[in-house]
């Protein structure tokens, strides 16, 4: 399936964790990888199986200028707000499905974003976890339910993570706020060890609170969210249009 381009993905940000990640999970799907890294990437022109210290796979990393992107069925971006910006350049340019993972993107990149899926599918969630969708699709009844109770989130994750609040508590927040028509929740976050990802969402009531928790135990269930949206994208019949994981989800429900 290599040299078959249907089955083709433009992978950005293939030599960091999560892209490794995704590297085994995306072949192990069927798709063959073209890695992608910025130009002054020490990875670059290397074997990317060699570069993430893997079994040699025989392609090289390149840049998101590659012509050979053209040719890919899609562009995956789970790199920096920077490289999602050229990557949705790339997929815009090219006229392929676009999905993105990225967090810590500025209202300006959501700009870009609903723009380009004027033209092309694109699929954004900063969190690829099918429970972290399926978490925000009841939690608008919860919300409404508890309207008189005082509510906050608090998310946790490794010490690494340079975006804080993370997209998906800001996510989930804005939901909440959405449906209690309010801006005003409170949001925390901790950062520290190797925590995958945990969010909790408290409602404070006298004499009595609710916990609603999403922990990630480790950054597969990311990968294997990612190829789950990536398969619905391509399969998917229809034209351009903006959409996430909660697509996903109903999809399934049906």
């Amino acid at each position: 399936m290599a040299n078959n381009n249907t089955r083709r993905i433009a992978l950005i940000g293939a030599c960091g964790r999560m892209g490794r990640a995704l590297a085994v999970r995306f072949a192990g799907a069927g798709f063959a990888l073209l890695p992608i890294e910025s130009s002054g990437h020490p990875a670059q022109g290397k074997d990317h199986g060699v570069a993430c210290d893997m079994a040699p796979t025989g392609v090289m990393v390149t840049t998101v200028d590659d012509p050979a992107v053209a040719a890919c069925a899609a562009v995956v971006d789970f790199g920096s707000p920077e490289s999602f910006r050229q990557a949705l350049a790339a997929a815009l340019a090219a006229g392929i499905p676009f999905l993105s993972g990225t967090t810590g993107l500025t209202d300006a990149d959501r700009v870009l974003m609903m723009t380009a899926a004027k033209k092309i599918p694109v699929f954004h969630s900063a969190n690829m976890s099918y429970g972290v969708a399926a978490l925000a699709e009841i939690l608008p009844r919860l919300a409404r339910l508890t309207a008189h109770m005082d509510v906050g989130i608090v998310e946790t994750h490794h010490n690494r993570k340079k975006d804080a609040p993370s997209g998906t508590a800001l996510r989930l927040g804005e939901i909440i706020a959405a449906e209690r028509q309010t801006k005003d929740i409170d949001i925390h976050a901790l950062r520290g060890g190797d925590v995958v990802g945990e969010h909790t969402i408290t409602f404070f009531g006298d004499g009595e609170r609710i916990e609603l928790t999403h922990r990630a135990h480790s950054r597969e269930i990311f990968a294997a969210g990612a190829v789950q949206a990536l398969v619905w994208l391509i399969a998917r019949k229809g034209g351009p249009g903006l959409f996430s994981m909660a697509d996903v989800v109903r999809d399934t429900a049906r």
